[in-house]
């Protein structure tokens, strides 16, 4: 099987990455520590990666990295600045909690 993988990012406890399986047509999120094997069970599809809330400042990186890389894909432009991005959750997170609070 060939697999292409682009890292989102990594630091000393392991790496996130995307791979993508062209005969498939499959796009898939792995996480894998360091001088681990990748091993394709492990995988998380896009959707599920996604759905996640992130469980740390890497896993945070990670997925601000392939949702930039998905825009670039599409716009074929630079992705908003990623800090802009966690602002706009941040802000949208507010208003959910104040509007929550409101009923």
């Amino acid at each position: 099987m060939t697999v292409l993988a682009y890292n989102l990012a990594a630091d000393a406890k392991g790496t996130w990455r995307v791979v993508f399986v062209p005969e498939d047509l499959h796009l898939y999120v792995e996480f894998s520590r360091p001088n681990a094997e990748s091993n394709p069970v492990d995988w998380l599809s896009v959707d599920d990666f996604l759905a996640w809330r992130p469980k740390g400042a890497l896993h945070q990186d990670a997925l601000d990295r392939l949702v930039a890389l998905f825009c670039q894909a599409m716009r074929g432009q630079s992705p908003p600045h990623l800090s802009a991005r966690r602002a706009l959750l941040a802000r949208s997170k507010a208003y959910a909690a104040a509007s929550s609070e409101q009923r």
